[in-house]
């Protein structure tokens, strides 16, 4: 019996918000070379290791709890090939499926030559119109290059290879998110191109789980109907293609994962809990079988102690059981003081195997298929060290408990939403949110224009969302986030190390941070709801300039006359203006949507003014905001329609950033890509290639004193300098 129930899913949709739109641009890459500098990090939600390689793990990165936001800490597959001791990103474009709601990775398969990769995506509305779809990606060359398919009425959030059968095994749970009646619960292929629908006796299954045994046949689990309820079943097969239910027990619970036992083919451990979705880490009971699965008992010893439950499972060449536990709090999030425990006689005694750093959690435990001696866990965590663990370098099999370490160096996960720079001196705004839940480093800087990084806002926040940088002090700076408690504020520094909150604090979390150049003491700020506020004593106070949805997400100020500020709207007008430094404010242009998202003055030519609206329509003024023309950027990227994020807490959609060196003008789309303009704004092309991941772009940044152009994304910061052609690529290790 479980001990746990499992955490709510977080349903987040996105808007549909569309335009359509007829305009030809070609597509090419920009010049210069994109390196990654950061952030170390992110969540790690599954661990594969290749058979036959030692040291080459891929790493499913990005939380596809909060299915459909933007904060998907990490996003992506990553791809260690010396033992988990530096990662890539893969090539997989987590985020190209734009004409559909894309919504993260949800499992990963290694065929056994660990060229062959299998991946699974959501793409449809979480908490929408039902049948979601699931995409099925795979890759012949190691992660270098992706082709897939669509796998309709879907829900996949389980892969497998069958070896044995030489064939790929899918399972779905239809019912996970309130998904299509189940019907199509399993799935096989051969090589990915495609994918047939299983033979289930019953149908009426969802499938969790997948595990190979060494008797060549498969186990799938999860949990079927009855005829009075969903409860706890496993399906077996010997070919992938037919599957025949061995068990259906009586509780309303369901087998989250399997693990068969290499030295007994009759022999597996199940971890049965009653999880609300397998999208989280499982966490109940661990179960046995001796009768490949026709029967199944709770074990009479479970590893832990009280108050402390497993949540995940692996086995080792010699049959020796490892099971991790979590502590099941709702709160804090995530659960904390993961530990992993070993069982050398089949589940009947238990010894403390290994320790995860205080506040880890460990959600998927991976053996080396090489090395009994070498462990790896995924966690999540609040702090900077989520990400990969293993064992120690000096363990040995049968040695006393150990604590875990980090080997997280190059896998640079968390969201970058706000960047700012001056001299040597970089801020980036990092973190993750929903409203509730809270992950991220908060804002991190450098002393040396990125060759190092160190967390500035330790203590105070692990969520930035804006940040601003004095124009000739870079030693003042301010950021605006959610405090370690979720209050949203504003922070100060004058030294670029201790930071000073507010004194009136902000009531709502600041989006957009903008400096008088001539005064920078006058500070204004911009809401995610709406709130424009104006501080004239260095941030310590501040007064509302607008209501809350009278002002907008962004603010601008003129670069040579202070009185003259720009914002955005929450709509239908997309930006407002005013001359009396915020006291007064007039429309400028409406549109049909739902306002604007971010707008930018010309530092070069101030009368030109830019703004990018709710639906993706970049707006441009050369007359100070009198009169607008249109762009329509969709076509760069072969689309009709643009559907921006609805989450709480995102970064500006749309983003903009002008190089006044080049002068070009960038866009951050989110899940749409980076976009330039070399024309002011008439035409436009997709950024792409010279290593900019394909993931969601969230900011972007230019630094005239420097020229260079930093890009934020879902998956750490990356930046090209025009100058220097190749910018280093540089990390912030964990402690």
């Amino acid at each position: 019996m479980s001990m746990l129930k499992k955490l709510l899913m977080i349903n987040v949709s996105l808007g549909l918000a569309g335009l359509m739109v007829f305009v030809a641009i070609s597509l090419v890459a920009a010049a210069g070379n994109w390196q990654a500098i950061g952030v170390d990090g992110g969540w790690v939600f599954e661990i594969v290791a290749v058979p036959t390689n030692p040291t080459t793990l891929y790493a499913r990165a990005g939380d596809a709890l909060f299915s459909g936001a933007y904060f998907e800490p990490g996003a992506g597959l990553w791809k260690s090939a010396d033992a988990g001791a530096t990662w890539q990103l893969t090539g997989l474009p987590v985020e190209v499926d734009h004409e559909s709601v894309h919504q993260g990775l949800t499992a990963v398969a290694v065929v056994t030559n660990g060229q062959n990769i299998y991946v699974s995506s959501l793409i449809g509305q979480v908490g929408g119109p039902t049948p979601q779809h699931s995409r099925l990606w795979r890759s012949a060359d190691g992660g270098n290059s992706w082709n897939s398919v669509v796998l309709p009425n879907s829900n996949i959030f389980a892969l497998a290879h069958f070896s044995s059968a030489g064939r790929i095994i899918a399972g779905s749970d239809p019912g996970a998110i309130g998904g299509a009646p189940i019907t199509r619960p399993l799935f096989y292929g051969s090589n990915g191109a495609a994918w047939n629908l299983a033979n289930v006796t019953p149908i009426t299954a969802n499938i969790h789980t997948l595990a190979e045994s060494g008797g060549g046949f498969m186990y799938a689990g999860g949990e079927a109907d009855n005829g009075s309820g969903y409860n706890e079943t496993v399906y077996t097969s010997t070919d992938g293609v037919n599957w025949t239910q061995a068990y259906i027990g009586s509780d309303n619970e369901v087998f989250m994962q399997i693990v068969a036992d290499p030295t007994n083919v009759n022999r597996a451990y199940a971890l049965v809990g009653g999880d609300l979705s397998p999208v989280a880490s499982a966490a109940g009971t661990v179960y046995s079988t001796t009768n490949r699965g026709q029967s199944w008992t709770e074990l009479p010893n479970q590893p832990g102690m009280l108050f402390y439950v497993p949540n995940a499972m692996a086995i080792d060449s010699q049959g020796w059981l490892y099971v991790a536990t979590t502590q099941p709090l709702l709160f804090p999030l995530p659960p904390v003081l993961g530990a992993v425990y070993r069982s050398t006689d089949q589940g009947n005694s238990w010894g403390l195997l290994g320790q995860a750093p205080s506040q880890k959690s460990i959600n998927h435990l991976t053996v080396d298929p090489n090395s009994d001696s070498v462990l790896y866990f995924a966690s999540i965590a609040n702090d900077n060290s989520a990400g990969v663990y293993k064992t120690p370098a000096s363990y040995q099999v049968g040695a006393t408990a150990f604590e875990f370490v980090a080997a997280n160096t190059d896998l640079r996960a968390y969201p970058v939403n706000g960047i700012a720079a001056l001299n040597n001196t970089v801020y980036a705004a990092t973190g993750a949110s929903d409203g509730l839940l809270i992950s991220g480093q908060g804002l991190i800087q450098s002393a040396n224009s990125g060759q190092s990084w160190s967390r500035s806002s330790s203590g105070e926040s692990n969520y930035a969302g804006a940040v601003a940088i004095h124009p000739t002090n870079p030693n003042i700076a301010y950021f605006g986030g959610l405090s370690s408690l979720g209050v949203p504020d504003v922070w100060r520094t004058t030294d670029s190390n201790l930071w000073v909150a507010s004194t009136s604090g902000w009531p709502d979390l600041p989006s957009d941070l903008a400096i008088d150049p001539t005064t920078p003491a006058t500070i204004y700020g911009a809401s995610s709801f709406g709130l424009l506020a104006k501080s004239t004593d260095s941030g310590q106070n501040w007064t509302p300039l607008t209501g809350l949805a009278i002002g907008g997400t962004a603010i601008a100020v003129h670069p040579t006359n202070p009185l003259v500020l720009y914002a955005t709207h929450t709509g239908p007008t997309v930006t407002i203006k005013s001359s009396d430094g915020g006291l007064t404010w007039t429309d400028l242009i409406t549109s049909s949507g739902c306002g604007g998202n971010d707008v930018l003055v010309n530092p070069i030519t101030p009368s030109t003014v830019y703004a990018m609206d709710c639906q993706g329509v970049f707006l441009k003024s050369l007359n100070d905001g009198a009169a607008w023309t249109p762009a329509y950027i969709t076509a760069s990227l072969g689309l009709t329609t643009f559907k921006p994020s609805l989450v709480p807490f995102p970064p500006l959609f749309g983003q903009l950033a002008y190089d006044s060196k080049a002068g070009v003008i960038y866009a951050a789309l989110h899940q749409y890509g980076l976009v330039s303009s070399s024309d002011d704004g008439v035409t436009w092309s997709r950024v792409m290639g010279d290593g900019l991941p394909s993931v969601m772009i969230l900011s972007v940044f230019y630094q005239a004193d420097k020229d260079i152009l930093y890009v934020g994304t879902a998956a750490g910061l990356y930046a090209r300098s025009a100058a220097g052609g190749i910018f280093l690529p540089i990390i912030r290790k964990n402690s």
